[in-house]
C-alpha cells in the first residue's frame, strides 16, 4: 500500500486490514530506521525533504502471491553529494527565467512583530494569526481557522514579493464557511490548554474575546483542505450548507495587500497558549 496518510493513519490501516504486507507510507515525514511492524504489516517511511531513502529487501513466494520483508534500513542521502546537473539547470532556466522579475519584485512591506515558526509546538504565530484573520474577514465569520500545515514558510519583516506569498501559502485553497453550533467549536477555536501527564487538554475557548457558548451558532471560516476534513477535522466534512470563495487562498491575500496599500502588519497575539 502506498500512502500519504501519516504513521498513526499507517497503524490504523495495518491494525484494521492485517492482510496487508507492507505500507510504504509519507506525510508525517517520520524516521524509521528499520521500520515499524504493526502484527503481519510493515510500514516504511524516509523522514522527508528528500534527506533519506528506505531500503526494504523483500522474499516473494509466488505460490501463495505474498511477501516477506527480511529487513529495512533507513539510506542517508547528503545533499552534498548531490552535485548540480547541468541539463536541469539549463531547463529551469529557460523555462522560468520570465518569472523571477515579476515574483520578486516587492509588492509591500511588512511591518509588526518578527514572524517565527517552531515545527510542532502548540502556539500561534504572528503569520498564522494574520492567515487566519484573513479567513475570517473573507467569509465574514466570527472565528477564522487556519492549521500549521498549510502554511509552509514565515513572512520575514520588510518587503514582501508574490513569490513570499505562494511560498507561504502554495496549496490551491479557497476559503470556506460554515455555521456551527458552539459544542463543536471547542477545540477549533481560540484556546487555553493545560497539559496532563504529558498530554494537551483543552481548559478554555473564546470566540471574539468572548467564552464559547455551547447552544450559540457561530459562523466559522476555514480553508478548503480542512472543510472537507483534512488534518482529521471530520466534523467538518459532515456538515451541509459551506459556501466557498471564487478565489484561492493566495490571491485573496494579493487582493488585501492592494487594498491595505501593500502594507501587512503581523501582530505576535498568543491565541493558542499554555494556561497552567
Amino acid at each position: 500500500l502506498l500512502t500519504h496518510c501519516g504513521i498513526q493513519k499507517d497503524e490504523e490501516l495495518a491494525r484494521t486490514f492485517p492482510s496487508i504486507d507492507l505500507i510504504l507510507g509519507g506525510h508525517s515525514h517520520t524516521a524509521l530506521p528499520v521500520g515499524r511492524r504493526i502484527g503481519d504489516t510493515w510500514i516504511v517511511q524516509s523522514a522527508g525533504r528528500g534527506a533519506s531513502v528506505s531500503r526494504v529487501e523483500l522474499e516473494l513466494d509466488h505460490g501463495s502471491r505474498r511477501l516477506r520483508v527480511r529487513s529495512v534500513r533507513l539510506v542517508p542521502l547528503p545533499a552534498a553529494d548531490a552535485g548540480r546537473d547541468a541539463a536541469t539547470e539549463s531547463f529551469l532556466e529557460k523555462t522560468f527565467r520570465h518569472i523571477g522579475p515579476k515574483w520578486d519584485r516587492p509588492i509591500g512591506w511588512i511591518t509588526g512583530a518578527p514572524d517565527h515558526r517552531v515545527r510542532g509546538a502548540p502556539v500561534s504565530t504572528p503569520a498564522g494569526n494574520y492567515v487566519a484573520d484573513l479567513i475570517r474577514r473573507i467569509g465574514g465569520a466570527d472565528l477564522g481557522l487556519t492549521n500549521k500545515g498549510g502554511l509552509r514558510s514565515v513572512l520575514k519583516l520588510g518587503p514582501i514579493t508574490r513569490r513570499q506569498v505562494f511560498r507561504l501559502l502554495p496549496f490551491d485553497n479557497s476559503v470556506v464557511t460554515i455555521e456551527m453550533k458552539g459544542v463543536h467549536l471547542r477545540t477549533l477555536g481560540r484556546y487555553g490548554f493545560r497539559v496532563v501527564d504529558g498530554s494537551r487538554q483543552l481548559a478554555w475557548v473564546e470566540v471574539a474575546g468572548r467564552r464559547l457558548r455551547d447552544s450559540k451558532r457561530y459562523r466559522i471560516s476555514t480553508n478548503s483542505f480542512l472543510a472537507r476534513g483534512g488534518d482529521g477535522f471530520a466534523q467538518f466534512a459532515k456538515l451541509d450548507g459551506k459556501r466557498a470563495s471564487p478565489l484561492w487562498l493566495r490571491d485573496l491575500m494579493l487582493r488585501d495587500l492592494a487594498r491595505h496599500d501593500g502594507v501587512l502588519e503581523l501582530i505576535d497575539d498568543p491565541r493558542i497558549r499554555l494556561v497552567e
